[in-house]
């Protein structure tokens, strides 16, 4: 059956092509594509790139579609934007593999750590992509670009992106099969320029041959920000200048629907004080990988260009 395996649609997520395909197939359970697949257990979640599940979808996927692992998780998974916040040594690790055409994870410590983000992390859609696609192809499908995190919006129609409710989707269900919630969101100038931003970048992302890491990401912010290099006091209170103008050119409303820890005007978490996710971002002992959010919304307050390419050439 797997000759009939389909096609990747324009914008679709990995995921979604094996939700197609169970319906191609027609099997009656779905643990008999799942092992039709050679697809490994766990959850499939919109922005998880480092579970085996993941890894060996993409790797049944590329080997169906007969493309380099590389371009499939390039042009239909999250991976481009995750990739901002891996250590080189990481993403040499996951291309060298991939060239290899071996799927890869990394190290268990660099698992992304978005314990304290609140955006949807469900499966999300727009209606009126469903609706187009559906005119175009004959189906809806899950879109990639609606999975960037905190993104609320699609960039082809503007109309706000609707959750499903559906966390994972084990159960290979389409769009048009889910629960629709809509997403609450503002829609102000300042949200939709981060969002505009956003987008941007993980396009330059997706495009781009090179690989921006880390590195990069802390070197672009300690320059532009102009951080002291000796940890003290005058690192400390740069820190704390840093925060006061993102938050003064983010706007509170835009970081409360990212971070858990903003809830409104209020200055205390659980509390205490609300933490300076700057200081605690780039000066973090914990062994997590901080999601790549972190660090983009002070580069992006920065007025920095989407395209990363053009922060190493600055460094």
């Amino acid at each position: 059956m797997t000759s009939f395996f389909p096609a990747l649609m324009p914008d679709e997520h990995l995921f979604s092509i094996f939700a197609r395909y169970h319906q191609i197939a027609g099997n009656s359970t779905i643990d008999r594509t799942k092992e039709q697949l050679g697809l490994a257990a766990g959850p499939m979640k919109p922005q998880d790139i480092s579970n085996q599940t993941f890894h060996t979808a993409l790797k049944t996927a590329a080997t169906l579609l007969r493309q380099p692992l590389s371009k499939v998780a390039r042009g239909h998974t999250l991976v481009p934007l995750s990739r901002l916040s891996l250590p080189s040594k990481i993403q040499d690790q996951l291309l060298s593999a991939w060239d290899n055409d071996q799927s890869s994870i990394p190290a268990p410590k660099t698992l992304m750590n978005d314990r304290m983000l609140t955006f949807d992390k469900s499966w999300r859609f727009c209606n009126e992509c469903i609706k187009t696609d559906t005119r175009e192809v004959g189906f809806g499908y899950w879109h990639l670009s609606h999975q960037i995190p905190s993104i609320m919006r699609c960039k082809i129609h503007q109309a706000p992106l609707l959750s499903s409710g559906l966390k994972t989707l084990n159960d290979f269900q389409l769009p048009r099969d889910a629960h629709e919630n809509t997403v609450q969101g503002s829609a102000t100038l300042i949200e939709n320029r981060w969002e505009c931003w956003l987008m941007e970048l993980f396009a330059s992302c997706q495009a781009s041959g090179s690989w921006v890491g880390l590195e990069v990401l802390i070197a672009t912010f300690e320059k532009v920000w102009r951080v002291p290099r000796k940890p003290g006091w005058a690192r400390a209170q740069r820190y704390e200048e840093i925060l006061g103008y993102v938050e003064d050119v983010a706007s509170i409303p835009l970081l409360e629907t990212i971070f858990e820890f903003y809830q409104g005007d209020r200055l205390t978490y659980r509390g205490r004080a609300r933490p300076n996710f700057i200081r605690t971002t780039f000066e973090s002992t914990d062994p997590k990988i901080r999601h790549p959010i972190y660090y983009l919304l002070p580069i992006w307050a920065a007025g920095l260009s989407p395209h990363p390419a053009e922060w190493s050439r600055e460094l």
